[in-house]
């Protein structure tokens, strides 16, 4: 599931006070398409772009979004396969690699019990200092 974009539509005026990591106050009227597809697309026509503070967001943080944003394109959010088998009134098949002899359990037995009414699980016992156990 693509996740869903807004595109902006600003001027070079605009474009050029616009920094990383500062915050921004942005004003403008919004254009929606829809496609032969079905597909909503959004468009921000930008008429105002107020600097509300300079730098809010530290290099850390980019750093940290950039990674972010990295990973969502690489692996699938599991959240949201999950919803969206959900949403589609099925059950999803969910396998539970757990470690044999484990003593803390029991909580999640009962967690496990709960959610079997919308859930299947097949349920796997390996030792986990063994890696080939995985294989």
């Amino acid at each position: 599931m693509k996740i869903p974009k807004i595109s902006i539509k600003i001027t070079l005026n605009q474009r050029n006070e616009l920094r990383n990591g500062n915050l921004v106050d942005v004003a403008g009227t919004i254009e929606r398409r829809i496609s032969p597809q079905g597909y909503i697309q959004i468009n921000l026509a930008v008429s105002r772009v107020k600097i509300v503070q300079h730098q809010v967001v530290t290099e850390l943080e980019m750093k940290q979004s950039e990674l972010w944003k990295i990973k969502s394109q690489r692996f699938k959010n599991v959240d949201t396969t999950i919803e969206n088998v959900l949403y589609q009134s099925k059950r999803p098949s969910i396998a539970l690699i757990l470690p044999s002899g484990s003593i803390a359990l029991s909580d999640f037995e009962a967690a496990k019990r709960a959610a079997a009414t919308h859930f299947d699980f097949s349920e796997y016992r390996v030792t986990f200092s063994k890696g080939n156990s995985f294989h």
